[in-house]
């Protein structure tokens, strides 16, 4: 993760986030780890805040989840990535 993305990012902004929207998705820990291409310990780890993980992984977990990236980043200011 990039300096610039530690300093904007509020990490129980984007946990929260990732929890709504996976839960309004009705979609357990398991079969989103599954979708966005991770193992669900290493997801749950990002789910819960306990890890951040690179740029692309986060789109690839909004996509999956079908929220804008901003939404789930919070604060970060993506054009100036």
């Amino acid at each position: 993760m990039s300096t610039e993305l530690r300093k904007w990012a509020r990490p129980w902004r984007i946990n929260e986030v990732m929890y709504e929207a996976r839960k309004r998705k009705l979609w357990t820990l398991q079969k989103c780890a599954d979708e966005v291409g991770l193992s669900v310990k290493h997801y749950t780890r990002i789910e819960n805040g306990e890890r951040t993980t690179c740029l692309a992984t986060y789109k690839r977990i909004a996509d999956v989840l079908g929220v804008p990236l901003s939404e789930v980043l919070g604060e970060v200011f993506i054009d100036d990535l």
